[in-house]
């Protein structure tokens, strides 16, 4: 099965309700971009300006729990099984979850603090979508700023020096380099990428990717999302290599590097281009429409990665967290 440009899934262990994930990525021919708009687009684009104009984003607030109001994170409704790695220690794997020893001996009846490698752990679901929650909103946060940045140029008359200094650093940063010298083809091809991912779906990606956090990449790479490279060293190889490949499994410093990185590829690259038009169409995001385009992300055939991202979606209710970001 051929790999995408630079991703490819993670097998999982197990969902709680599912046992069969992800194996290798697919190929995917080159999908460009549209700049083109329909009348119908442009009355959704002038929609979003006025909701984007509406929005009152507070910087200052830096406790992104406490603004969203979140649950505890030590919450013993609902818990996924965790199964201890080598060098797991509780204090570390409390540390990692944003939660309390306590919260982890009482979840578990633990009488020292001892662990034996594979031994199962019961932990809180809410602690794990908790802490990503608060590595992805400052992420996000940023991305709706130029978002916001590019709205408001497409209603000024011009375009400062320094409008442009910005427009070109973002064609950097979004790979889109050819189209610098036009200023408006820029900025139509921009706000196709210079978007957010539902909550929802990157909270669905990162269960399913990273067994809620609990395989050997997420706990040592921090690479939650199933992200691959292509370099010697560049990552952490896997267990049963392909002889002659170089493939290895990305790492990050930390996880709000992993779930930039995570942005780039649906933002950027080519096989995600109509994930990135079907975006565009909608007035509210929400990560049950745009999991049906996600098939390139996975090597499962037809629509089954969707469907393993909407049982995740709907049995955590997690587009309830859709939008929360913008809170902040």
């Amino acid at each position: 099965m051929a790999r995408i440009n630079s991703i490819r899934s993670i097998k999982s262990n197990s969902i709680i309700f599912m046992v069969v994930l992800l194996s290798a990525c697919t190929t995917v021919n080159n999908m460009p971009d549209s700049s083109s708009y329909s009348v119908a687009q442009k009355e959704q684009k002038t929609q979003k300006q006025q909701i984007h104009a509406e929005r009152n984003i507070d910087t200052n607030k830096h406790d992104v729990l406490t603004t969203l109001n979140l649950p505890p994170s030590c919450s013993y409704d609902s818990a996924y099984k965790y199964l201890v790695l080598k060098g797991d220690a509780i204090d570390r794997i409390a540390h990692r979850i944003g939660v309390s020893s306590g919260c982890i001996v009482q979840m578990n009846n633990l009488e020292d603090n001892d662990l034996s490698i594979s031994q199962a752990l019961r932990l809180p679901k809410q602690a794990f979508i908790n802490t990503m929650l608060t590595k992805m909103c400052p992420i996000n946060r940023q991305i709706l700023k130029d978002r916001d940045f590019l709205l408001a140029l497409e209603s000024k008359p011009s375009i400062t020096r320094q409008d442009k200094v910005r427009l070109r650093k973002l064609a950097d940063v979004y790979a889109l380099q050819a189209y610098a010298k036009n200023a408006s083809s820029l900025i139509n091809h921009l706000l196709l990428r210079v978007n957010v991912i539902p909550e929802s779906l990157t909270l669905a990606q990162a269960i399913v990717e990273s067994n809620w956090g609990g395989s050997r990449f997420a706990v040592h790479g921090k690479n939650y999302f199933g992200l691959h490279c292509f370099s010697q060293g560049c990552g952490i190889a896997p267990k049963y290599p392909t002889p002659g490949v170089i493939d290895e499994v990305s790492k990050f410093t930390d996880v709000s590097a992993g779930i930039a990185d995570y942005y780039r590829v649906l933002n950027t690259l080519a096989p995600y281009a109509e994930f990135r038009e079907q975006r565009a169409q909608l007035i509210m995001l929400n990560g049950y429409d745009l999991a049906d385009y996600l098939q390139s992300y996975s090597g499962l055939k037809g629509d089954e990665y969707a469907t393993i991202l909407k049982t995740v979606m709907r049995h955590n209710d997690l587009g309830q967290y859709d939008g929360l970001c913008e809170k902040i």
